[in-house]
């Protein structure tokens, strides 16, 4: 079993593995200081993801379909942490399942080259069909049917990244209802950006993501 694992070709999916193994010890000790890992995450200014763009309609073309295709995988709708748990995990139990396959059946593993990206897209339609449904049980993120246009002029919170023009970043919003809702946003006004903490003003969807201004008392960047 060890010679499986340790192979070149599995190196991937043993990372993924040891990444998710991580994130459950990092979750537990963390409930052992009153926090959990996924609020502390959501508050991070993670590196790279604090980028300014000066996009022009070409490359605005491709942001929608990039934020088109995060929607797909309702990242917008889960909180992140949810749907990395899922990656992980679908990612590493699918690739060593395909590879245990393909060495039980034909003889040999695949390269890594070829099974990575085979896992990477069975991956993907695994943590669009079960994020929301993990994300309805989770007591802060149960959902309610409401119209996305229903959040706007609403109160957002920056929780991860810097949202800046042309680069949005996650937010979470409580509707009527109290419901957390996890959004993508970026500034409706040039030349702003939100940090990581900042509360903001919704102002406005394009059904992709939502644009907001700053909230009273708080500035952007």
């Amino acid at each position: 079993m060890a010679n499986f694992l340790l192979v070149t070709e599995n190196l991937a999916f043993c990372v993924a593995l040891f990444l998710l193994f991580a994130l459950f010890v990092m979750e537990l000790l963390s409930l052992l200081f009153g926090a959990e890992l996924s609020g502390a995450l959501g508050d991070a200014d993670l590196p790279g993801m604090d980028v300014d763009l000066d996009v022009d309609p070409g490359a605005l073309a491709n942001f929608d379909a990039f934020a088109r295709f995060l929607l797909w995988l309702r990242i917008g709708k889960i909180p992140l942490m949810v749907a990395l748990v899922l990656f992980l995990a679908a990612f590493a139990l699918g690739g060593l399942l395909l590879q245990g396959f393909f060495l039980y059946f034909a003889g040999f593993l695949l390269p890594w080259y070829i099974s990575v990206p085979a896992a990477g897209a069975l991956t993907l339609p695994v943590v669009r069909t079960l994020g929301p449904l993990i994300g309805r049980i989770m007591p802060k993120d149960q959902t309610d049917a409401i119209a996305r246009e229903e959040l706007v002029g609403l109160i957002a919170s920056i929780v991860l990244g810097v949202s800046a023009k042309g680069s949005p970043a996650q937010a979470k919003v409580k509707d009527r209802h109290g419901t957390t809702h996890y959004v993508m946003v970026e500034p409706d006004i040039d030349g702003q950006s939100f940090a990581a903490g900042k509360s903001v003003l919704l102002v406005r969807s394009d059904g992709v993501r939502f644009f907001a201004i700053a909230d009273s008392g708080t500035d952007g960047l």
